[in-house]
């Protein structure tokens, strides 16, 4: 169930995350392309994307599938080394 809810869900939570890491410039000035409230050369902004984003983007593009890979490699070996008398 989890691998479903991963793999309907994944894609648009990894594309939500990205769109906290991009910036867009207007003006002179860049901006956060989620929100132009928060600058990009802030403090907040660099803080957020180094504590909040980028682990979670770790999270979602690397752990979380590579888990769902282990497991269903695990799985597999273990149906395969079963005999049936």
């Amino acid at each position: 169930m989890i691998f479903v809810v991963f793999f309907y869900f994944g894609p648009m939570v990894f594309e939500k995350l990205m769109q906290f890491v991009a910036c867009r410039e207007i003006g002179e000035v860049s901006y956060m392309s989620v929100s132009l409230l928060y600058r990009c050369d802030a403090g907040f902004f660099i803080s957020m994307n180094l504590l909040l984003i980028m682990p979670l983007l770790l999270a979602v593009g690397v752990v979380i599938p590579g888990g769902i890979y282990y497991s269903m490699r695990k799985r597999l070996k273990s149906a395969l080394s079963m005999t049936i008398f």
